[in-house]
């Protein structure tokens, strides 16, 4: 157990039994995966909770919610992970987790190159899944550009992006069937025995209610 920054108690990130995965050993910067995981689970806990890290970003949806998103911003010696409680996310049963994931790769004012790889656990009372490569599927991004000749703003905030929502295929609902470009990802080239994980320092970002807002002409 270890106090965390606002004074409360956290269980440490079950680092030990996660694999650091990723969708290939070739280093792609500004590449964009998608992973999907589908477990079961016997029961769920009200402090059921995710931990996860990556290098770079990830957006997290669980049985077709989007949860949280956003990696704490590090180095890749001394590496952040988030908890999250995603217990009203899970259910008895079969549950379907999918995460995109960004590898940025390239120096910025508020990034420090590292190995591309997504790591993670879910943990809710005795059941537990972690990130591996047995069960876990993956796929490049067909919805955001990868590939380190897209346009940049300025040289210190690195790659802009460019997104086409025509080429999202549905892949977070449970009728979705995987084609041929889905494959199991392979052991990241991270050092993860030198790497010093700690708990996000700071609050994650609140995600509230739509705010109505009205036009004038």
């Amino acid at each position: 157990m270890l106090h965390n920054f606002f004074g409360g108690v956290e269980k440490r990130f079950p680092r030990s039994e996660c694999k650091p995965i990723w969708l290939s050993k070739d280093i792609i910067k500004n590449q964009y995966v998608d992973f999907l995981h589908v477990f079961e689970l016997s029961d769920i806990s009200e402090d059921a909770c995710i931990y996860i890290t990556v290098d770079s970003e990830y957006a997290l949806f669980i049985n077709g919610t989007f949860v949280d998103c956003g990696q704490y911003d590090d180095y890749p010696e001394h590496k952040a992970y988030d908890v999250i409680n995603v217990s009203k996310y899970l259910k008895k049963g079969k549950n379907r987790m999918c995460i995109r994931a960004y590898y940025q790769g390239e120096f910025s004012m508020q990034y420090v190159v590292g190995t591309p790889f997504l790591m993670y656990a879910v943990v809710t009372g005795q059941d537990a899944v972690f990130s591996n490569t047995a069960d876990v599927l993956c796929r490049p991004c067909p919805s955001y550009v990868s590939g380190e000749n897209m346009d940049k703003i300025t040289i210190q905030v690195s790659f802009s992006f460019h997104y086409d929502a025509f080429r999202e295929d549905n892949w977070l609902s449970e009728e979705y069937i995987c084609g041929n470009e889905w494959t199991h990802p392979v052991i990241s080239d991270v050092d993860i025995g030198a790497i010093d994980f700690y708990s996000r320092p700071v609050k994650k970002q609140l995600f509230g209610e739509k705010v109505p807002v009205w036009f004038q002409a």
